[in-house]
């Protein structure tokens, strides 16, 4: 696997953790770039966060629309 991948394996991971009490470790080959990858998750993890406090009533009016289509068919 490489670094990349690993990278936004980590990421991604970080970002289904719930509250914060579940650490992810870092993936083998990225310990020398650990405090950047670890700052760059959280501050990914606070903008998704972000997102769905400001944007979530509007995905939710999205949703219910599209289970309203697809029930119509």
């Amino acid at each position: 696997m490489c670094l990349g991948s690993r990278a936004l394996e980590y990421i991604k991971a970080s970002l289904k953790r719930k509250g914060g009490t579940n650490h992810v470790e870092v993936p083998q080959g990225l310990s020398l770039v650990k405090l950047e990858i670890t700052e760059l998750a959280g501050r990914f993890s606070r903008l998704a966060g972000h997102n769905t406090d400001v944007y979530l009533p509007f995905y939710e009016e999205i949703f219910k629309n599209l289970k309203m289509g697809e029930q119509q068919s």
